[in-house]
């Protein structure tokens, strides 16, 4: 596996980040979360100045684990 981290397939808001990291958290999945470098754009979509949207990226190595515990949460 890879060193690298992985961006999750879109941005989230605090709440909804804050929710997956627990998540990922629980599963011993390494991750770190930054500010989404497009928030200007997706808070001009949304007409939301305060909305501060943020990427969550998983670690290489913590990929399958990460899907596993996020597959039903994401997809549905």
């Amino acid at each position: 596996m890879t060193n690298e981290t992985v961006k999750l397939h879109t941005s989230y808001t605090m709440a909804d980040a804050q929710a997956i990291m627990k998540i990922l958290e629980s599963a011993e999945v390494r991750f770190r979360v930054a500010s989404a470098r497009d928030d200007e754009v997706i808070a001009d979509y949304l007409e939301l100045a305060e909305f501060k949207p943020v990427d969550i990226y998983i670690h290489g190595c913590d990929l399958v684990r990460a899907d596993m515990v996020l597959r039903p949460l994401l997809v549905g």
